[in-house]
């Protein structure tokens, strides 16, 4: 299913938001929002192999852009790292080159979603970690992105400012607490992401955002 910029914009304003802030997003949010688009669509074919937003190039002059929902999840995934202080170039970069994993971690979560604020049964997803709780083993259908930054050039000398060091998307959190033991002694400073829950949030904001055509004041819906 393919959502207006207005949708993916609504419903990545209200994940970021937690919902506290109204469905339309302030202007200075737009704003970086088109930043990051706009950065996206400039780089060169052979900067990467897939664009960071979108899976298709944006459409000719008088016709609007359509996003799927793993482009908003692409999306939202960018804020949050511009909200931790990754330059909007930096995370262009970055989720060009990660975006055929996000996009098999997306499958995941679509397979085996996240259930917030509720508990699974391992049974109900066999694919997934599990862990025991209360003597009953549950479902752990949470993906983690991790990523080691380095701005620090002077103790890592063949390395530009703002390069990532080896970017992993781990499966559950004990395999988590376990990969960030293994690294401890190589690179202790880490920037984690849990994906599943801002997955399954992202699929019902959209779900509830509806259409509306270019010019239109919020709170009218209208088709297109």
């Amino acid at each position: 299913m393919a959502f207006k910029r207005n949708q993916v914009e609504e419903a990545v304003w209200r994940f970021l938001s937690r919902d506290r802030a109204g469905r339309r997003p302030q202007a200075v949010f737009r704003t970086r929002v088109k930043r990051l688009l706009d950065l996206d669509r400039a780089a060169p074919p052979e900067a990467a192999p897939a664009s960071a937003f979108a899976a298709a190039a944006p459409p000719g002059r008088g016709h609007e852009a359509r996003f799927a929902a793993f482009d908003a999840f692409c999306l939202a995934l960018g804020l949050l790292l511009l909200n931790a202080g990754f330059k909007q170039r930096e995370i262009v970069d970055l989720l060009r080159h990660l975006r055929p994993e996000l996009a098999q971690a997306w499958r995941q979560l679509e397979a085996s979603p996240a259930a917030p604020r509720q508990r699974i049964l391992a049974e109900d997803r066999p694919g997934s970690p599990s862990y025991p709780e209360a003597g009953l083993p549950l479902a752990d259908t949470e993906i983690y992105l991790v990523l080691n930054r380095v701005e620090t050039t002077e103790v890592f000398p063949d390395l530009a400012p703002g390069s990532v060091l080896e970017p992993l998307l781990v499966p559950g959190g004990e395999r988590l607490a376990a990969t960030l033991r293994e690294r401890a002694f190589g690179f202790p400073g880490h920037y984690v992401v849990e994906l599943s829950v801002m997955a399954a949030l992202l699929r019902h904001y959209l779900a509830d955002a509806a259409p509306r055509r270019r010019g239109q004041p919020g709170g009218q819906p209208g088709g297109g």
